[in-house]
Parts: structure tokens; sequence; C-alpha cells
């Protein structure tokens, strides 16, 4: 497989999320599957959440030649001043290798568009897309890519486009190898992005390292993946409402503090956060409702949580494991909470 040198974008052997192995799946907003033999790995994730520039990579070929991994996605760069209107499809999707090769799928491509109003005359098929290839046999899967949308408008005459037609679905995996990880979907109500506005995530996003996740409203759709890089202080915050539909945070990398803060109100609904490598895990909010079944998992011997909520809580639902005490952090293995507040446990462990 070839990916991207991420320093000037052009495709090169073993260079960013190719399929490094022989059958692997490539990698690009997500990481992608590993190949069940051959030696196959699975190819890393690369490349910005918020401004997607580069070209998916190509899945590896099998180990007995001939064998041809999927190619990656391409890149789509809109900027619009009026009206975009997507009446048809917007693809930059990485391709499965020929039928029935046993070899890798290429990850998903990039779009990024910025426009004044987001619209759709038909909404038939109007979809928007860096979808990873799929894998036969013993191949693993490409991951998906990386899509962002910026909008200040979108349009509400009963044809307005679906935001959750945008999506960086991650490659199904063929017989015996793996699939890939979903990519990245960030979108904001902002052309401009000022660090306010409404973000919507519908497939997944990664949390990097560096970057600004505190917005005005944030919005995670049911089966969307979160997953954290390695970092000192994460920040994933709204200064008004933070609604999870039913995410899954995969935070397994290294991290010293993570705060999840909701000036207003945190809406949980069927979660599965895993804060399996996080030394402190702090939750912020006014208000916290839950609903569906959910699952908070803190888990790093020597690790605690802290819950900072104002309003009385009723948690519904919801089992939390916290982590064994440790030997140096004095608070470790524990939940702490700041206020004095009325708390109900329903179907909660």
């Amino acid at each position: 497989g070839r990916g991207p040198n991420t320093g000037t974008g052009v495709c090169a052997a073993t260079t960013s999320g190719y399929g490094d192995a022989s059958r692997g799946g490539a990698g690009h907003g997500g990481p992608g599957g590993a190949a069940s033999a051959g030696g196959g790995t699975a190819g890393i994730k690369y490349g910005s959440p918020l401004a997607p520039t580069l070209l998916g990579s190509g899945g590896a070929g099998g180990p007995n030649g001939g064998e041809t991994g999927g190619a990656g996605g391409g890149k789509v760069r809109l900027d619009v001043g009026g009206t975009l209107f997507v009446d048809g499809a917007i693809k930059a999707n990485g391709n499965a290798p020929p039928v029935d090769q046993a070899a890798g799928g290429g990850s998903g491509g990039a779009v990024y568009i910025t426009t004044g109003t987001l619209d759709t005359t038909s909404g038939t098929g109007a979809v928007v897309q860096a979808n990873g290839g799929n894998a036969y046999s013993h191949g693993g899967a490409g991951g998906g890519g990386r899509v962002a949308v910026y909008y200040n408008t979108l349009a509400s005459d009963g044809t307005n486009f679906a935001l959750t037609n945008i999506t960086s679905t991650k490659g199904a995996k063929g017989t015996f190898g793996a699939n890939g990880e979903p990519g990245s979907t960030f979108i904001l109500d902002r052309k401009t992005d000022d660090g306010a506005g409404s973000v919507r995530v519908i497939t997944g996003l990664d949390l990097v390292n560096g970057a600004d996740f505190a917005r005005t409203n944030i919005t995670l759709d049911s089966g969307s993946i979160i997953v954290c890089d390695a970092q000192t202080t994460l920040n994933f915050t709204a200064t008004g409402n933070f609604t999870d539909n039913g995410s899954t945070f995969n935070c397994t990398a290294a991290i010293t503090t993570a705060n999840i803060t909701a000036t207003d109100t945190l809406t949980t609904t069927g979660v599965n956060w895993d804060f399996t490598n996080t030394a402190t895990v702090n939750l912020s909010a006014a208000t916290w409702t839950s609903s569906g079944t959910n699952t908070i998992d803190v888990t790093k011997t020597g690790s605690a949580m802290d819950w900072n909520v104002t309003n009385a809580l009723t948690l519904n639902n919801l089992t939390y494991t916290g982590s064994t005490p440790g030997t140096s952090a004095p608070t470790g293995g524990l939940l702490s909470m700041d206020n004095a507040i009325a708390v109900s446990l329903v179907n909660t462990d």
C-alpha cells in the first residue's frame, strides 16, 4: 500500500496509514483492520479531524503476489460563499481489493466543506462520504477517512440536507480479517470556526493532542466512536449543552487529566465511556440527565473521578466501575462529588 506524506501530501510507499504489512487494511481517520494471516498489521490514523486535507491510503497486497490492496479515497475541498445544494453523492471512499483477493482495504479520503447555506432540492441519495474500503478473505478492512463540514445555515424549507448522511464509516472485514475503525465527522454550524457554535459528530471523532474542542453545544450521535490521543490535559467542553446519544469513548491512550464539561446540561443516553489509562476524570455540569443503559469505566490503577454537578441528580441504568487504589495516588480509587445534592439511583450499580 501507499499513503500520503503528511508534509507534502504526495503519496509514496511506506508513509502515513498505508496497509503496512501483508494484507493489512489502511488507516486515515481511523486505524485499518489487521489481517488474520501473513503477518498483516493495521495501518495507523493520521491527519486533522478539523481541517482534513490528505488523501486516503492503500491497503496492503497479499504475500503470494498478484493480490492487490484496495486504493485509498481521494479528497474534496468545497468553499461556497452562498448555498451548497447537495443533490447527489460527494464521495472520497476507500476501495476494496479486487473480488476474492486476500488483501487489505483502502482507507477513506478527505471531504472538507465550508458553505454559507447547506441544502438539497431532493434529499434522495444526497450523501457526503469518506468511508473505508471493505476486505475479503484474510484481509484487513480500511479505516474511515475524515469529513469536516462548516455551514452558517441549514436550510429549513422542508428539503434540508440530513446531517446523518455525512459519514466516514469503517470498512467491513472479510471472513477472517478485522474491521477497520470509523473515521472523523466534525460538523459545525459556522462557516468560519470562531470557537463557538454547535458541533455534531455522526460517525466519530478523535480528540487529538493540542486541538481545541470547546464549543457552545456538542452532540454525539448514537454509535459514534470517540478516540482520545495521549496527552496531559484533555478538555472536551460545551459552554452550553453536551448531549451524548450513545457514543463509545475509546480513551485507552495515556491521559493525565480528562475534563468533560457542560456548563448547562449533560445528557447521556446509552453511552459507553472507557477511560482505562487516565489518571483523573473530571465531569462537570449544572444538570446531568441519563437514560438507556450507560457504562463509565475509570479503571487505571490509582485513578480517580470527580463529579461537579450542581442540581439534583437521578442516575438511570448506569454502571460505574472505578479503579483499585494503587500505591502512590492518595485519591486513587475514589469517586468524589463537589456539591451536597440529592442523588437518586435507579437500576444503578
